[in-house]
């Protein structure tokens, strides 16, 4: 079975009912979606990915979200 999408069920509830009817799983986690995206352009996408990359270095950082779509020309030429 692939990922549950709960909507307007907790985690914990979900949790309880898969339990209660015995399914097994494997692993149970919060995932953040974002409801809406914004488009990066060649100047923001640096500035992003430095700030994202820094989040991710910090030892007191649990995860990093993100709401943004780059383009693949300018991902190649931010990123290499």
């Amino acid at each position: 079975i692939g990922p549950l999408q709960l909507g307007a069920l907790s985690f914990h509830s979900c949790s309880e009912r898969l339990e209660y009817i015995r399914v097994q799983h494997v692993e149970a986690d919060v995932i953040q979606r974002p409801l809406s995206r914004i488009e990066l352009d060649e100047a923001s996408a640096p500035k992003l990915f430095r700030l994202i990359e820094a989040l991710e270095e910090n030892d007191d950082v649990g995860a990093v979200h993100a709401n943004f779509e780059v383009s693949d020309e300018i991902l190649e030429k931010v990123v290499g």
